[in-house]
């Protein structure tokens, strides 16, 4: 790199530095999460993604879409010999890009800053990237002003065209606009959904969790609590099925429940159903609740990885495993 940098690439190669990230390594170090096909975000991308992979079909670009937590959601790629070359530098479904995992780019920038960035070649922070060059816009939603994902281009660095900027504007414009039609939509259907469950458990807990939605009955805020509302959501995030049922978990009070949730068909969000299970088992001590919360607040920094997580907590991930087994950590 020259000793020439623009600023908006040079405070990003600081940020990556502070954060322990090497020029020298690869973002394959960093795993890979499940992605729930049914969000939100791919809802209303889904028919710009298509549109866009039909126009650069043959050609050596790729689309990238990647989620509100900088994480990739979707690819489309224009020939098998780019497919190749990008997935070998990292780039796959469900891996993080954010700056602390994959430096300076298009997508992880993009998410810190939420302004669009071009990066070319040898802008790239980890070595492994500089071949390419990309464009990144990042997704806001309209009414909330939230950033809920980035979509980006990415190509070979002698491969730069001066068309492909106002094409991914027109299509992050495109994305933002559907994103306010699908969220009216499926807050609808689930808010339907929250009702009919409640009324049919006549008091028992109920709750409803989307992007921006957290609905709950009376009973359901005297039992559970913000910690449990992300654990529940999290157990859910990943499934394929639209329903299913978690015999024991437990919450961060130290009660055990049972757990029934189901997503509306062809909506967001999931409606949750719970059942404390009194079966004279003993709760969580304090110094129990102290470590649960540690090791949920250390998992959420690292991204769920729980290697860089046992480092940090200084314990080994063996020892790691268990103790979430024991506390009723998932994830």
């Amino acid at each position: 790199m020259t000793d020439v940098m623009r600023d908006e690439i040079a405070r990003p190669w600081q940020r990556a530095r502070s954060s322990g990230l090497a020029p020298a390594d690869s973002v394959n170090q960093f795993s890979v999460s499940d992605v729930d096909r049914r969000s939100r975000l791919l809802a209303a991308a889904n028919p710009v993604l298509d549109r866009m992979e039909s126009v650069l079909a043959g050609s050596g670009y790729c689309v990238l879409l990647a989620d509100r937590d900088a994480r990739l959601v979707d690819l489309r790629f224009g020939t098998h010999r780019l497919q190749d070359a990008v997935t070998a530098a990292g780039a796959v479904v469900g891996r993080p890009f954010t700056e602390e995992t994959s430096g300076t780019n298009s997508i992880a920038t993009v998410h810190k800053t939420r302004a669009p960035l071009a990066v070319r070649g040898e802008e790239h922070y980890i070595e492994g990237m500089k071949e390419f060059s990309c464009y990144g816009y990042p997704l806001l939603h309209p009414v909330t002003q939230r950033i809920e994902g980035v979509l980006d281009i990415t190509f070979h660095a002698s491969e730069d065209n001066p068309l492909l900027e106002p094409m991914l504007v027109y299509a992050a414009h495109d994305i933002q606009g559907r994103l306010v039609e699908v969220t009216r939509t499926s807050e609808q259907m689930l808010f339907a959904e929250f009702q009919r469950v409640s009324m049919r458990r006549r008091g028992a807990p109920v709750i409803a969790i989307a992007d921006e939605i957290l609905l709950e009955n009376s009973e359901a805020g005297r039992v559970v609590s913000t910690a449990d509302h992300n654990a529940l959501r999290a157990m859910t995030d990943g499934a394929v099925h639209r329903r299913g049922s978690i015999q024991r978990v437990m919450l961060s009070s130290g009660v055990h429940a049972a757990v029934r949730w189901e997503r509306p068909e062809a909506g967001v969000g999931i409606v949750i159903e719970i059942d404390p299970i009194d079966d004279g088992g003993a709760h969580l001590t304090a110094l129990d609740l102290a470590m649960r919360e540690a090791i949920v607040a250390e998992l959420d920094r690292q991204h769920g990885n729980k290697r860089t997580t046992a480092e940090a907590l200084r314990m080994s991930r063996t020892t790691l495993y268990k103790r979430m087994r024991d506390l009723g950590i998932f994830g």
